[in-house]
């Protein structure tokens, strides 16, 4: 905290599309026990996202909340923007960056660099990392940090219980309302083949049992190379979250370095890292925001928390590359989190039958199409939506244009 500046999250807030799969309902049509679900991996209920919600617009409806809101410090920041990047690894183009189509259609000026990053799971965190080191090169602008996907492994499938969707939007500055993030970070890059999806393939090819053990080594390498570099104990973190692809796999993760601590530290960390994957319960895995949806939850449901805590942030992107870091909060945060409106899309989502989720699941935009108009069947309301394919072109629902 030694910086004269300090740079990080200002503004932050989540999407998830308007419909969502009960586990157990799940559970009941694939024959097996509701508690494998429920208390084996973790999950309550899974986000489902119909065709009109690609990975773009499930990433505007994240973004235009941070405008929405805008008070004449908020629009101050937002006018600063200079940089726009998406990450998501199941983007709607291999040329073309998501962050184009958000950069036209949100209320940013053209003057902007815009492009898309990919690495899995871990390309949130690669996003935030650019443009912490941006806003340090260039103090007075700002930059949007948008994290998309649709995390889908096709029905009756291994990973079916682990899909999601979703979207989390972040606004990075100088002075940020929500918390600076630290200076120091822990990361390892090695060729695993545990989760990969090769441009011929629609859905990923996972090897279950090596992800698990990749994510668990990439854990323990990344936050004792943290504690080596910065001097820490874990008993110095507030609360510690993960990216979670399951919401048990985190509690693993942290489950040996618990029973080596002295038991009030054990329990604030357990308690925050449940208040933490709280969210994730409810939506399932969004692959690149993961990790962000989980830090949302802890400050939603943790808005007190005092100035300066500090919160671990393990990052994990099959493949593989993780990174262990920390983020500082700000006085007064609980205020920049827009959770009211996220609890208000959970309450409205509606619980699809089996028949409806399979329906549902099946719909894709026919291969190679050039023109093809998509059809609202489910009565989305988002208000940014997937309308068309014009020429190849997609084509989203614009407000400025109505």
């Amino acid at each position: 905290m030694s910086d004269v500046m300090t740079v990080g999250i200002d503004q932050m807030a989540v999407y998830v599309p308007p419909f969502k799969l009960e586990m157990g309902d799940l559970a009941s049509a694939r024959g097996v026990d509701p508690k494998k679900f429920e208390l084996g991996i973790g999950q309550d209920e899974m986000a489902v996202a119909p065709l009109t919600q690609d990975t773009v617009a499930m990433g505007l409806n994240a973004a235009i909340q941070l405008f929405d809101r805008a008070d004449k410090v908020d629009q101050q920041r937002l006018d600063a923007i200079s940089l726009v990047i998406f990450a998501s690894e199941t983007g709607v183009d291999h040329s073309k960056a998501g962050a184009v189509f958000l950069t036209d259609i949100l209320p940013i000026k053209q003057g902007v660099r815009s492009f898309e990053v990919k690495q899995a799971c871990y390309g949130g965190t690669a996003g935030l990392q650019l443009a912490t080191s941006y806003v340090h090169q260039h103090p007075e602008e700002t930059v949007l940090v948008v994290a998309s996907d649709n995390a889908k492994y096709g029905l009756k499938s291994g990973g079916e219980p682990t899909q999601g969707a979703g979207a989390v939007a972040m606004l990075i500055s100088q002075d940020p309302r929500i918390a600076k993030v630290s200076d120091v970070s822990a990361y390892h890059t090695a060729d695993v083949a545990d989760f990969w999806r090769p441009t011929d393939q629609e859905y990923p090819l996972v090897d279950g049992p090596l992800s698990k053990k990749a994510y668990l080594d990439f854990f323990n390498d990344t936050f004792t190379s943290f504690l080596g570099l910065t001097h820490q104990t874990i008993a110095d973190f507030t609360a510690i979250c993960c990216h979670v692809p399951y919401t048990k796999l985190g509690a693993k993760a942290l489950a040996p370095y618990l029973d080596d601590c002295d038991d009030e530290t054990a329990k604030r960390l357990s308690h925050y890292y449940q208040q933490a994957v709280s969210y994730n319960r409810m939506v399932g895995n969004i692959y690149t925001g993961s990790l962000y949806l989980s830090l949302f939850s802890l400050l939603a449901h943790e808005p007190n928390l005092a100035p300066d805590s500090e919160i671990g942030m393990f990052s994990y992107g099959s493949g593989a590359v993780g990174e262990f870091f920390s983020l500082y909060l700000s006085k007064g945060y609980g205020q920049e989190i827009q959770k009211h409106r996220f609890a208000e899309q959970l309450t409205a989502r509606k619980t699809l039958t089996i028949d409806e989720y399979e329906t549902l699941f099946e719909e894709k935009i026919p291969t190679k199409a050039r023109d093809f108009l998509v059809a609202d069947d489910h009565h989305d309301p988002s208000e940014y939506q997937l309308k068309a394919i014009n020429n190849g072109h997609r084509v989203y629902s614009n407000p400025k244009n109505r």
